[in-house]
């Protein structure tokens, strides 16, 4: 069984009080996809333009050659001060953003 991805997990336990669950598998697979999908493209948006030169030089050769999720969390952390708060942060602030806008 494929692991399941955290962000999928933080979107269902906040959409799941608002119905999520009540929607065809086939539309919640969707939907949860696309919302993964913004809360990448969000955590890219927060986190890049925090990086240092040397960071980005990194953040360019490790998305060239497919670095590891745990290489990822590994780089994060170096490069970014406070990396557990930040990206609380802007994950809090857009999963408050879906559960206003996801009500069944």
């Amino acid at each position: 069984m494929p692991e399941q991805n955290p962000l999928e997990d933080l979107i269902l336990q906040a959409l799941k009080p608002k119905g999520f669950d009540k929607l065809s598998q086939t539309d919640q697979t969707v939907y949860l996809a696309q919302f993964v999908a913004e809360a990448d493209r969000r955590l890219s948006i927060g986190l890049v333009p925090l990086l240092s030169e040397d960071g980005m030089k990194e953040h360019l050769s490790m998305t060239q050659n497919n670095a590891t999720p745990q290489q990822w969390s590994d780089f994060w952390n170096k490069n970014i001060e406070d990396f557990p708060a930040v990206i609380s942060k802007i994950l809090a602030d857009y999963i408050k953003e879906i559960s206003a806008a996801f009500n069944m």
